[in-house]
């Protein structure tokens, strides 16, 4: 596998790991009908606590050794939250307040940013949701947007990484409850001498 920065070339071709191919880490955080609150934080989850719908992290804020993981692009998509098994109505103004009320972060060792962008620049690639007005909407707001944001960052075993969905100076109210997944596409590795 070629790859431009170097650094990233010796991650990708380090002797005793296999490539397992393209992968998404993914993590959700639900939302209230309400301001949108300061921060909301992803992956600190595990899939064990909160079921493969909402999470597919083993370790809840890193890969489990010996696994590492490769960013290639990121993705965030706003859905309705599901209430007693009904997908609660979200419209497109409320999927707006979240895109362009706040940022997303990403940080790895406690606390170092790697990554900081507005919410509105990260499309939601593939997936096309509905909103109050049942026309079919992409599920970040922007009509049939499929691309991903590009972000090439290593992730090594057991390195500590979260990223936060932090809110800008306007106080963004949601009038229906909504769910953000912010997706990491990437390849996960593991080691070949299990």
């Amino acid at each position: 596998m070629k790859m431009q920065n170097k650094v990233v070339q010796e991650f990708v071709n380090r002797p005793g790991f296999e490539a397992l191919g393209n992968y998404p880490l993914y993590d959700t955080v639900d939302l209230a009908a309400a301001i949108l609150p300061p921060t909301s934080t992803f992956f600190q989850h595990t899939i064990g606590a909160n079921g493969i719908g909402v999470t597919n992290l083993l370790v809840a804020g890193q890969m489990p050794h010996p696994e590492r993981f490769l960013i290639t692009s990121i993705n965030l998509m706003i859905l309705p939250t599901v209430v007693a098994g009904v997908p609660a109505a979200i419209t497109q103004a409320d999927m707006e307040v979240i895109r362009t009320s706040t940022a997303i972060k990403l940080t790895v060792n406690g606390g170092n940013e790697i990554l900081t962008a507005p919410t509105a620049v990260i499309p939601a690639g593939n997936g096309l949701v509905t909103s109050l007005a049942a026309a079919p909407s992409v599920a970040n707001g922007w009509q049939l947007v499929k691309n991903a944001f590009p972000f090439v960052y290593p992730l090594e075993s057991k390195v500590t990484f979260s990223a936060t969905m932090e809110r800008s100076g306007a106080l963004g109210t949601l009038v229906a409850v909504a769910s953000v997944k912010l997706i990491l596409n990437g390849i996960r590795f593991r080691s070949s001498q299990r």
